[in-house]
């Protein structure tokens, strides 16, 4: 197995690359008459494929983009070998305007918004980040260009544990990534207060008093003081007793639209409240899923790229 394919991930990778490929499939048939350039944009791009458990590679974001009508692709990923995968690709489809970055997404995503030229162009960006690693600046420039529609896959377990439930626990690291994925200091305020329980001393210890879905509405709320239109999020489970739809919450994943055009946004929520309206039956519906899911549920916490 070809290990720069990406490990196993997990129900959620099908389904966050199913949306992914039926918006993509209505944005460029909705926009095909108009004149806008249409990018798309992978931020972590990965290998262009992913092996899930039963051993057999399947169609990454990058791959099931490069199926649609795009004028330019630009494609981001900090690992070298991964890269090299997305170059060999782009060489076998030299027709195409296909833009492989190596390097730190939030430094180059920004690059993007300020180098492409909004007034003539259009893009899509998928956002599936390793972790906690894009910053509210970047999300900032992001909704600045007034024209990409972003399929963002939020790590929702991975901000929790981040969130010590004594406050005295979150050491200036922690406390620095989180100023950093929530563009402000106000989380503090939120998620802690005064324990029920005071110390032996008479101190008043601050814990976490905001669970997973005080903290997903909390974030919920910060999106819509950049974008002009978050739909979702739907909610991605680890799975458990064998169900698809039980379990963890692990990851939101949220579309965020740019426009600020009323005729745009119209377009926007049509389509994207469509694919979100597919996830929910399919959950619904859910199959059950395999034991491996479970039982290798500790390699699946962080997000990125196909996992």
């Amino acid at each position: 197995m070809d290990m720069d394919k990406h490990r196993f991930g997990g129900r959620w990778t099908e389904t966050k690359l199913g949306a992914l490929r039926e918006y993509l499939q209505s944005y460029t048939t909705a926009l095909k008459t108009q004149s806008f350039r249409l990018h798309y944009i992978d931020a972590f791009a990965g290998s262009g494929a992913y092996v899930p458990g039963d051993g057999r590679e399947r169609q990454g974001s990058t791959q099931i983009a490069l199926q649609f009508p795009f004028d330019e692709f630009h494609f981001i990923e900090l690992n070298e070998r991964r890269c090299q995968s997305l170059r060999h690709a782009a060489e076998a489809m030299s027709a195409r305007r296909i833009e492989v970055i190596q390097g730190d997404a939030n430094g180059h995503l920004s690059a993007l918004c300020e180098r492409l030229k909004w007034k003539s162009d259009r893009a899509v960006l998928f956002l599936d980040p390793y972790g906690m690693n894009v910053e509210w600046s970047t999300l900032q420039a992001v909704a600045g260009t007034g024209a990409i529609d972003v399929w963002y896959l939020f790590p929702l377990n991975g901000v929790t544990r981040q969130l010590a439930i004594k406050e005295s626990k979150l050491d200036e690291d922690k406390q620095r990534s989180l100023d950093r994925s929530f563009g402000t200091p106000d989380w503090r305020q939120a998620f802690y207060g005064p324990s029920p329980t005071p110390d032996l001393f008479g101190g008043e210890e601050l814990e976490r008093h905001a669970d997973v879905v005080a903290i997903e509405n909390w974030i919920t709320d910060r999106l819509r003081t950049l974008f002009p239109l978050v739909e979702g999020p739907e909610i991605l489970k680890l799975g458990s007793r064998g169900r698809a739809d039980a379990g963890p919450r692990i990851f939101a994943l949220y579309f965020l639209a740019s426009t600020r055009s009323n005729k745009g946004q119209d377009l926007a929520r049509r389509i994207a409240k469509g694919v979100l309206g597919k996830i929910r039956r399919e959950a619904a519906l859910a199959a059950p899923i395999s034991p491996t899911i479970s039982s290798t549920a500790g390699s699946l916490w962080e997000g990125g790229g196909d996992d």
